[in-house]
């Protein structure tokens, strides 16, 4: 039996992950980008022919990967949608090249990079497509909450029609699909899709076209745990799925230890990391080369990206924090930030509506229903916070911004802007003198 040629769309741009600058392929989660994730988990499914159709920041990136030697990648130089990422991928034009020709006759699977799965879901849809009984397998996904993706519509197993991208409420099904998608024969796709490539959505209209005409087309129900990045927020829901699906079995570098601290639970610590007396590591948790968690520090189910600093008293729980980030007696709960993001002494990154609801954040001009009861700052990199100052839940701070010290933020702050607190002080003379024999102050000593 051939095996198929699987084809890697990582294409996007990912316009909704403002403030995040970073491709989101490019992420590092546990020390490696979620692209080499992806292609590891491909890898461990048995694939060996793979084409990855990428922009020029993930091409650069893959031509230094290590233990992926046989990649062909194909350059979609703008983000024109996944039906020309897969016409690419189908007819080559190789920026890399190390395999053979691919056999005419050879199936195909498409695969969102983007997505985080079990690898045995790739095999599960390899024994379907070789069964022969159906010419095209989809995954689908069964989801309690909305998701922003294409639903399947189903008849028998069979798919009738991909709806992508209903309105809340508008779903056809709960079923969410998935791209892991099986061809027999990719020549079907290759007839359709040059007509319709003025369509954003002209993967999904070609799928429908097939559906309608005849071909069949089997629906397969995944169970396996699954992710996608659309959000700045969904780094944290993709964390979770690392740290429990794909945490490494090693333990890492030993760290350097002052004094008496506390480390529970799986954590990896790479090469030159400090604890200093009093602190305190809690796992699930990656600690990043060159960081230092100070003195009674707290960090718990976090990922802390390269050379940051934890400084006395911060607590860092349930975040992902990027490269050469600075912290003193701060809480971060539950925030997502870039790399060289800087918080002032007694800077506090809120996580919780007092009226317990979920947290909504803006995309755009759009306000989303994060679906988090938990959500704290999204912060862009470069961006620095004054002592003192406040942000509140799902709050984003742009690219190269400043907060002042002192003060609330509460909307969204721009790239590049510099939000401060005006204040009116006014003085006056004292009129009252306070004496060393100040009674309550005595009082109270006497009953220490």
């Amino acid at each position: 039996m051939i095996k198929p040629k699987a084809i890697i769309l990582a294409g996007g741009i990912g316009k909704r992950m403002w403030p995040i600058k970073t491709n989101k392929l490019l992420l590092p989660f546990l020390g490696r980008p979620l692209i080499f994730h992806t292609l590891e988990a491909i890898k461990k499914a048995g694939i060996g022919d793979l084409v990855v159709v990428g922009r020029p920041a993930i091409i650069s990136q893959l031509e230094k990967m290590v233990g992926f030697p046989d990649i062909q990648v194909v350059l979609q130089p703008k983000p024109t949608g996944l039906g020309e990422a897969v016409i690419k991928g189908l007819k080559g034009d190789f920026v890399l090249k190390g395999l053979k020709k691919a056999k005419k006759s050879q199936p195909i699977l498409v695969i969102n990079a983007n997505d985080i799965f079990d690898p045995d879901l790739i095999k599960q849809i390899i024994r379907t497509g070789e069964e022969g009984k159906s010419e095209i397998i989809i995954p689908g996904l069964r989801v309690k909450e909305y998701f922003p993706g294409g639903y399947l519509k189903i008849k028998k197993g069979q798919l009738e029609k991909v709806v992508e991208k209903p309105l809340p409420g508008k779903e056809p099904t709960n079923l969410v699909k998935l791209v892991v998608d099986y061809f027999k024969n990719s020549d079907d796709l290759l007839k359709i899709l040059p007509q319709i490539l003025d369509r954003p959505d002209s993967y999904e209209m070609a799928i429908n076209q097939l559906a309608k005409s005849g071909v069949k087309i089997r629906v397969v129900r995944y169970k396996g745990f699954w992710g996608s990045i659309k959000y700045p927020w969904d780094i944290l829901r993709a964390m979770n799925l690392f740290f429990k699906h794909r945490f490494p079995k090693q333990k890492g570098q030993k760290p350097l230890v002052s004094g008496p601290v506390t480390v529970t639970g799986p954590v990896v610590f790479e090469e030159g990391v400090k604890i200093l007396e009093g602190a305190k590591v809690r796992g699930p948790a990656y600690i990043g080369a060159g960081t230092i968690i100070g003195n009674q520090a707290l960090v718990r189910e976090s990922i802390i990206g390269k050379n940051c600093v934890v400084g006395y008293g911060t607590e860092i729980a349930r975040s992902y924090v990027g490269d050469n980030c600075w912290f003193h007696t701060n809480y971060v709960g539950d925030s997502v930030l870039e790399e060289n993001v800087s918080l002032g002494a007694g800077t506090v990154l809120a996580n919780l509506r007092f009226d317990e609801q979920k947290v909504k954040s803006l995309a755009g001009k759009q306000k989303i229903n994060t679906n988090l009861e938990k959500l704290g700052a999204i912060i862009g990199r470069n961006a620095k916070v004054g002592v003192n100052a406040s942000v509140m839940p799902g709050v984003k701070i742009g690219t190269n911004s400043l907060v002042g010290p002192g003060a609330v933020l509460e909307k969204d702050l721009p790239e590049n802007k510099f939000c401060y607190l005006k204040q009116s002080l006014k003085t006056r003379k004292n009129k009252k003198l306070f004496s060393l024999k100040n009674q309550l102050r005595q009082k109270a000593r006497k009953k220490i």
